[in-house]
Order: structure tokens, then sequence, then C-alpha cells
């Protein structure tokens, strides 16, 4: 595998890891896990689950072409991350649970396995494709006067 200079085995690792997420339960629902494939099957709106893979499995195709898998591993993380979240918010704003023990204390109730560890691959991403290593600066040509 020829992995681009400018590419990031980081990077390549939280999406394989997003992909194996994705089989694993993201939500307990009436105490049965259901994983994002599951999800994924449940009609229009969980087809929208399908997009995390994709995004996943574009970038572990980027990543083993050769070309920099920055810009997609961004976009791979940005995009479960923040529908995990609007989704969380969703449950609490429209009344799904109505107690006062907030976001954090909800997600630790719903989510499970497979979506924590999205979150955590997702942020570990996110940053893995952002930043830069020391090493890796790019050369800028000096004019000579």
């Amino acid at each position: 595998m020829n992995i681009n200079p400018k590419s990031s085995k980081l990077v390549l690792v939280c999406a394989l890891g997003m992909l194996a997420a994705f089989f694993v339960p993201w939500l307990d629902y009436s105490d049965a896990g259901m994983s994002g494939y599951n999800l994924g099957l449940l009609g229009p709106f969980g087809y929208y689950v399908w997009i995390v893979p994709a995004l996943a499995a574009a970038t572990v195709l980027l990543s083993v072409l050769g070309v920099s898998n920055r810009g997609i591993g961004a976009v791979c993380g940005i995009v479960p991350l923040g529908s995990i979240v609007y989704f969380m918010f969703r449950l609490v704003n429209e009344g799904q649970d109505r107690t006062t023990e907030g976001l954090l204390g909800l997600a630790g109730r719903v989510l499970e396995l497979g979506a924590w560890l999205t979150i955590i691959f997702s942020v570990v991403i996110i940053i893995a494709a952002v930043v830069r290593r020391a090493g890796s600066t790019p050369q800028t040509t000096q004019s000579g006067a």
C-alpha cells in the first residue's frame, strides 16, 4: 500500500475503525442493541446512516490509491459526529426524555459501544486530518534579492 506523504495513517486507521464500529450496536432500543447496519434498514430516515460507512470507505479507498486522505477524513469525522449530536439534541428537545439528567445522561443510557466508538474515531480523525506533524510541514521557496 502506497500512502501519499500528505496523507495521515491515523486517518486511515480511524476510517477502518469507523467501518468496524458500524456493525457494533449503536443504540439501546427496547433492550435490543441496534447497530448502524440495523438502523440503515429502518426506512427513509435510516438510509442516511449509510453515509457513515460510505465516507469511511471513500477515505480508505483514497488512502489505498495514494491520494491525500485529509480532506475526506475531516468530512468522514464531521458528518457522523454532527449526526449523533443532532440526534441526541432532538431526543432531548422533542420530549422523548423529559428528565433533568440532560444530554450526557441521556447519551449514557441510549448510546451503545458502536456509537461511542464512532464518536471517538470521529474526534480523532478530525484532529488527525487537520493537524499536520511537525516534520511534514510544506517547504516554502525563498526568493533571493
